[in-house]
């Protein structure tokens, strides 16, 4: 489980997300709250959420956007995803 959880980690930071700290840390916060509450999140589900922020950054300008609106964007399209 470790092992995989790793794999997963790595995933996440080998993808090239964004370069802002505040972008980053929102992503992966939402991830790791997704997961504190049992969501399957695998690097399927994280593919996806990479996607899914890359279209965000095609509709807004993320560098704008407060941390928390990213967070919440995120975090909402993991549940979404991990029904």
């Amino acid at each position: 489980r470790q092992r995989q959880m790793c794999i997963r980690d790595r995933h996440i930071i080998e993808r090239n997300t964004s370069n802002s700290p505040t972008i980053i840390r929102a992503f992966v916060s939402a991830i790791l709250t997704a997961r504190a509450e049992g969501l399957n999140i695998n690097t399927d589900i994280v593919g996806e959420l990479s996607k899914y922020l890359n279209l965000l950054g095609g509709t807004y300008i993320l560098d704008c956007l407060p941390y928390d609106t990213i967070y919440n964007k995120i975090l909402a399209k993991a549940r979404e995803l991990a029904k």
